[in-house]
């Protein structure tokens, strides 16, 4: 049985059409990443809790009173760039509609 993490790693990896890599980041002859995949660079991080999935769930909690779909926008202090968190399926669902739109070969998987 895999540990957690490797569980956690092989369900992204499928999610997105990728394969997990066999070795850690950087033993890897493939990706330094988590993830192999022809497009994407993916970390996977498995923690007990991450202070961001509480501001999360509470966005999370607003949205369904108004039965929209949660996004959670970060941007430091000064900094120009943003950063968007939202939940798996959101993200997958939006990925295959940006590779529909520009005609590229599909590279999210089934995994949600």
């Amino acid at each position: 049985m895999d540990k957690a993490w490797k569980a956690a790693e092989r369900h992204v990896a499928r999610a997105l059409g990728g394969q997990r890599t066999p070795l850690s980041g950087n033993n890897s002859k493939h990706t330094a990443g988590d993830v192999i995949h022809p497009s994407l660079y993916v970390e996977v991080k498995y923690r007990k809790r991450f202070a961001i999935v509480s501001l999360m769930k509470q966005v999370e909690k607003a949205a369904r009173k108004e039965g929209k779909t949660p996004v959670l926008a970060l941007q430091e202090a000064g900094a120009k760039k943003r950063y968007y968190l939202v939940e798996e399926a959101v993200f997958l669902d939006s990925l295959a509609q940006r590779q529909a739109d520009h005609g590229e070969r599909e590279i999210v998987g089934n995994g949600h």
